[in-house]
C-alpha cells in the first residue's frame, strides 16, 4: 500500500475516534451539598387568619447558583419550598404547615439533572403548646375585660436548647361572633385588657407551631348583666327619692348567617335570669358634662332585686351601675352593666302657707306668711283666686326662705290665695325647681 493511502486510513481512523458518542452511563457530576443551614424564628404579616404569624427563615451556603428544595425532614414532613436559581440562599416557612414532632430538622437539596445530597439544619422539635389556663376573669365598670393566664402543661422538651427554643410561649387573642373567629397580634404577656366581648365570646391560644382554634366549651363567655332601674323623673327637696329594680345576667348564645349574638335567656329582650348577690352602685351627676360619682351602694337580693331611698338634694342625673363579677370566685364570668340616664327634677317644698289669723273683720290686718324648704332669697308672688283664674296681688320677697305680706281685709266672705314660687338654687349648689302652694283661705265677717 503507498505511503498516501495508509496516510489516509489513519486520518480517517482518527476522526471515528474524535467523533464516538461517549461511552454508555456516564453522568454529570451532582452538584455539592448545601452547606451551614441555620433555622431562626421571624414573624410574617399579614396572613389571612392573622394580623401576624409566626415563620421561620431557612439559609444555607451554596456553590454557584442553582435552584433549591427546601422540606421538612427531606420531604418525609410533606411541608416543602422551592427557590429558582436567581433567588438568593435563603426562604421563609409558615411555623403552622410543620407536622408535629418531637425531633425534626431542615433540608436544602439543589435541584438540576443530577440534585445534591440534602444539607440538613440542627434537630429541633415543632410540638404545639397546651391551651393557656385562666387564672382570673375581671370585668371592669369601663367595660373593659382584664384576662390573666398561666401557660398550660409544656410537653417534655426531647430536644433542649435547639435554636428554635423560645424563653416562654407566645399567644394571641381569639375571638368568635356567630361563626367568624378573628385573631389578634402575637404576644407574649400573660395578661391582657381588651373592650369587652359586648356579644361575642373571647379567649386566648398559645401559639408557636400554629395553634387550633378553641371549641364553644372553651370560649370565655361573659355573662351580659343589664340592671333594670325604676328611676322617677320628679322628686321634692329633701324629701326621699326610691330607685327600685332588679338585676339579670344571661350568657351569650351566637348562632346565624350573618353572625348574631344574644344574651341566652328566653323573652322577654332575652335577659331574664336574676343575678343576686351583685354590687349595684346608685350614680349621680350634677350635669351632663359632669362626672359620675357614687350616691350609695347594696348588693341585689334575691331575685336580683335592689331598691334605694336617698333624700333629694336638688336636681341632678341617675343611673345604676352593676359592678362585673370576676371568674374566681364567681362560677361565671359576669360583665358591668348599666341603666340608661334620667335626669330627676327636684321640686321645691312648701313648708307652710297660710294666714297668721284666718278669721277676720272687714278692715281687720290679715297676714299671709310663707316658709319654704330651699333656705333661699327669691321673690314669690302673691295671689288670689277671683272666681274664674289666679290674678296676681303682690310680690313677696324671701328672706332664708321665708316671708310674709300684710294687707286690710276688704271684702265679706271666704276667699282663696296661693304663693307662686320660682326656682332656686339648693345650698348642695344644686337646681331646685320652683311650685305653687296650696290654695289657704282667710274668712273675713
Amino acid at each position: 500500500m503507498n505511503r498516501t493511502v495508509t496516510g489516509v486510513l489513519a486520518l480517517m481512523a482518527l476522526a471515528s475516534l474524535t467523533l464516538a458518542p461517549p461511552a454508555l452511563g456516564a453522568t454529570e457530576a451532582p452538584p455539592s451539598a448545601p452547606t451551614n443551614v441555620t433555622v431562626a424564628w421571624e414573624d410574617i404579616a399579614p396572613l389571612p387568619c392573622c394580623s401576624t404569624a409566626r415563620a421561620v427563615r431557612v439559609s444555607w451556603q451554596e456553590t454557584g447558583a442553582h435552584p433549591d428544595r427546601v422540606c421538612q425532614d427531606a420531604g418525609f414532613g410533606s411541608y416543602c419550598v422551592e427557590t429558582t436559581a436567581e433567588q438568593p440562599n435563603t426562604v421563609v416557612m409558615q411555623a403552622d404547615r410543620f407536622s408535629e414532632s418531637a425531633a425534626t430538622r431542615v433540608s436544602v437539596q439543589v435541584l438540576g439533572p443530577a440534585a445534591s445530597e440534602f444539607g440538613y439544619s440542627e434537630v429541633f422539635d415543632t410540638q404545639r403548646l397546651a391551651p393557656p389556663t385562666f387564672t382570673n376573669i375581671s370585668p371592669w365598670v369601663d367595660g373593659r375585660l382584664l384576662l390573666t393566664w398561666k401557660p398550660g402543661p409544656a410537653p417534655v422538651d426531647s430536644t433542649p436548647n435547639d435554636p428554635l427554643d423560645l424563653s416562654k410561649p407566645s399567644y394571641r387573642q381569639v375571638s368568635f361572633n356567630g361563626d367568624i373567629f378573628t385573631y389578634g397580634p402575637l404576644m407574649s404577656a400573660t395578661s391582657l385588657v381588651i373592650s369587652a366581648p359586648s356579644g361575642g365570646l373571647v379567649s386566648v391560644v398559645a401559639d408557636e407551631w400554629g395553634f387550633t382554634a378553641p371549641t364553644f366549651e372553651e370560649m370565655i363567655n361573659v355573662w351580659d348583666s343589664h340592671p333594670h332601674a325604676r328611676i322617677p323623673t320628679t322628686s321634692t327637696y329633701v324629701q326621699s327619692t326610691v330607685v327600685s329594680g332588679a338585676v339579670t345576667s344571661d350568657p351569650w348564645i351566637c348562632y346565624g348567617h350573618p353572625p348574631y349574638c344574644a344574651p341566652g335567656s328566653d323573652p322577654p329582650a332575652g335577659r331574664s335570669t336574676p343575678s343576686p348577690g351583685r354590687r349595684v352602685i346608685l350614680q349621680g351627676r350634677n350635669a351632663t358634662t359632669s362626672a359620675w360619682y357614687t350616691v350609695t351602694s347594696t348588693l341585689s337580693g334575691t331575685g336580683g332585686t335592689y331598691r334605694f331611698s336617698v333624700h333629694s338634694p336638688g336636681t341632678r342625673q341617675y343611673r345604676v351601675l352593676v359592678t362585673g363579677a370576676s371568674k374566681p370566685p364567681s362560677a361565671d364570668a359576669k360583665a358591668a352593666g348599666v341603666s340608661r340616664v334620667v335626669r330627676t327634677v327636684s321640686v321645691n317644698r312648701v313648708l307652710s302657707a297660710r294666714f297668721d289669723d284666718p278669721y277676720v273683720r272687714v278692715g281687720q290686718r290679715v297676714t299671709a306668711r310663707l316658709t319654704m324648704a330651699v333656705p333661699s332669697r327669691v321673690r314669690t308672688t302673691l295671689q288670689r283666686w277671683n272666681g274664674a283664674t289666679w290674678v296676681n296681688v303682690k310680690y313677696v320677697y324671701l328672706t332664708r326662705g321665708t316671708g310674709s305680706y300684710t294687707f286690710t281685709a276688704t271684702r265679706h266672705g271666704v276667699v282663696g290665695w296661693r304663693f307662686v314660687i320660682p326656682s332656686t338654687t339648693a345650698p348642695t349648689g344644686l337646681p331646685v325647681a320652683g311650685t305653687s302652694s296650696k290654695p289657704f283661705y282667710f274668712k273675713a265677717t
